[in-house]
């Protein structure tokens, strides 16, 4: 992997070495738009964070052509978002190198990389689809980007994605900004969510959704901790609903089989179905994944518990809405994290309380 990243750095030296080495922090005002590319490679809970400064850019430069570089797990969320091209990322040599010249051949007059942390994938990207601007937040190497926005450290996700598309719309008092920014759903989708809610037959607003899966197993909290924290919540009158990805469903129904009570969520397709399911309930609780921020983004209280660093507290919190962040003392796991440590966040969510 290392060979490979520093094969990448040498391709991108090569071919940016053809680019202007003059650098602004913002594009002329006489510029005309018509295409523009995003690149978003990563995870889930990247492109819904994404959201609000996609769905700015879509609604104030209507006649803008938007493709997005996105990766085969996260294009999901831009499944029922109108108006946008997928161009599909992909590891795999031969589509990667496909991939490049479709980003290519879109001519793109703009790039803007939204990972804000140095990626060699992206300044690859960017290198080699010939756009004139290329904009990404300020950083140590400029590689081949001549548009750098200072992003302050504090800022949170959401606000210096929408800071860096900003910097292509001309007139400020166009930009339409919205903090809500709920994942676009089909009826599909919605009659699901809809279905298990009457075959539950259980008031949604009456409902804790629980997360248990946390993306990799070293960040399980641990089916004994779930189990406790369940039995606190039907103690307060309320029904934890039990989400997992699918890896983890037989410990799903283990807790649920500890904590008579609690209701394990159906097995959900795609993560859009399991969204459905988790829009109408009254609080999530959940280790740092995507489902934080897709109940963020519908406006639901969010618990989340992750590894000590700032950047968790601040950069990734649940955005716009009534939050709790709950960090273990090591920056790795959440092990020394303890069921009581949530309990009186849980309280005072249930009150309605602000942080």
């Amino acid at each position: 992997r290392k060979i490979e990243r520093i094969g990448r750095m040498l391709i991108v030296k090569i071919i940016g070495a053809i680019f202007s080495t003059e650098t602004s922090e913002q594009i002329s005002t006489d510029e005309d738009i018509e295409r523009i590319l995003l690149l978003r490679h990563d995870k889930i809970g990247d492109m819904v964070i994404s959201l609000p400064a996609i769905r700015m850019l879509c609604n104030t430069l209507p006649k803008a052509e938007i493709a997005i570089l996105a990766s085969r797990n996260n294009s999901i969320i831009l499944a029922n978002e109108p108006g946008i091209r997928i161009i599909y990322y992909d590891k795999t040599p031969w589509k990667f190198i496909a991939s490049l010249f479709h980003c290519r051949r879109y001519r793109p007059d703009v790039v803007i990389d939204m990972l804000i942390k140095e990626s060699t994938t992206s300044a690859l990207y960017t290198a080699f689809c010939g756009a004139r601007w290329r904009i990404r937040a300020k950083t140590e190497r400029k590689n081949n980007f001549n548009i750098l926005v200072e992003i302050p450290r504090e800022s949170h996700i959401v606000d210096a994605t929408r800071k860096l598309v900003s910097v292509i719309i001309k007139s400020k008092n166009s930009m339409k900004l919205d903090d809500n920014y709920p994942i676009s759903l089909s009826s599909n989708e919605l009659a699901f969510g809809a279905q298990f809610w009457k075959n539950s037959a259980i008031e949604p607003q009456e409902c804790i959704a629980i997360n248990i899966s946390a993306g990799t197993k070293s960040r399980f909290w641990g089916e004994a901790k779930f189990t406790q924290l369940c039995r606190f919540i039907l103690k307060k009158g309320k029904t934890p609903i039990i989400f997992f990805a699918p890896d983890d469903k037989s410990s799903a129904q283990s807790i649920c089989d500890s904590a008579p009570g609690a209701v394990l969520c159906t097995d959900t397709p795609t993560i859009l179905h399991a969204a459905a399911v988790l829009k109408d309930t009254k609080i999530l609780i959940s280790p740092d994944t995507s489902m934080v921020h897709i109940a963020a983004g519908f406006g639901i209280p969010v618990l989340m518990f992750c590894p000590a660093g700032a950047d968790n507290r601040i950069q990734w919190a649940p955005y716009a809405v009534h939050a709790k962040v709950i960090q273990s003392s090591n920056p790795k796991t959440i092990a020394s994290i303890e069921p009581e440590d949530l309990y009186d966040a849980v309280d005072e969510m249930l009150r309605g309380g602000d942080e």
